[in-house]
């Protein structure tokens, strides 16, 4: 239920907004930030992961080194791993020793660290990639569905809507606008025009799957976050 609740922040420059899930966590079940904070990082981390392959898809077919770009999302899962492994933990540690003042500070941070790193063991964070994988895959086939129906004479493959799909949300992470609002739309609305779309059936197809997937998903999670502020009033957890 948190995470449906978070969804009415998701227009928010990088989704920023959902880290309302820590804050209702902590509500409820009395979940430290830091610890919650941890796993949205890896969450994030993730959703990076299968929006990156998505575009992969589409910049294989509109530049020839497609084969180039796929090798560097190959490599990306093994490079998060050995990040992970980076001695931060003994930094922060020897930071905390030297300094009383900022001693809590360090000490989330840790608590955060730890979490984290528990989640990029290799088991769990193949298994969070591939279930980021299915989620965003889902709504990739929103947008082919929306494809289907209103561009019925274009006879579009399912790659395309991975690539369109994948190509338009860096690039409205990029404009650092709420919900990657504009980026996202103009981008998609470019990339149907390349695959044989006409401007307006392109704009039809980006707002309706927007609306969809954004903005009425956005006014649910409103509603679920209305009810649970309103059921847990009264269960703030110190």
């Amino acid at each position: 239920m948190a995470f449906i609740a978070s969804i009415a922040l998701t227009a928010t420059p990088g989704k920023a907004g959902e880290l309302v899930k820590s804050a209702l966590l902590r509500m409820r079940y009395g979940t430290a930030l830091s610890e919650s904070a941890g796993v949205l990082l890896i969450e994030r981390l993730t959703d990076l992961i299968a929006i990156v392959l998505f575009a992969v898809v589409g910049m294989s077919f509109f530049t020839g080194f497609g084969h180039y770009v796929l090798l560097s999302v190959v490599l990306l899962p093994p490079l998060v791993l050995f990040l992970g492994k980076f001695p931060l933990r003994n930094v922060l540690l020897a930071a905390q020793a030297r300094s009383e003042r900022s001693k809590k500070f360090i000490a989330g941070l840790l608590r955060l660290l730890d979490t984290a790193g528990s989640l990029l063991r290799p088991k769990p964070f193949i298994i969070g990639s591939l279930f980021a994988l299915i989620a965003w895959s889902c709504e990739v086939m929103a947008l082919y569905l929306i494809m289907l129906q209103l561009l019925p004479d274009l006879l579009i493959a399912p790659w395309v809507a991975f690539g369109v799909f994948g190509l338009a949300t860096i690039v409205g992470v990029l404009v650092l606008l709420p919900g990657g609002v504009g980026g996202f739309e103009a981008t998609a609305i470019f990339l149907l025009i390349q695959f044989g779309a006409t401007p307006a059936d392109a704009a039809i197809v980006t707002i309706v799957f927007r609306s969809i997937t954004l903005w009425l998903m956005s006014f649910i999670g409103l509603i679920v976050l209305i009810l649970w502020l309103v059921v847990n009033r009264n269960k703030n957890v110190r």
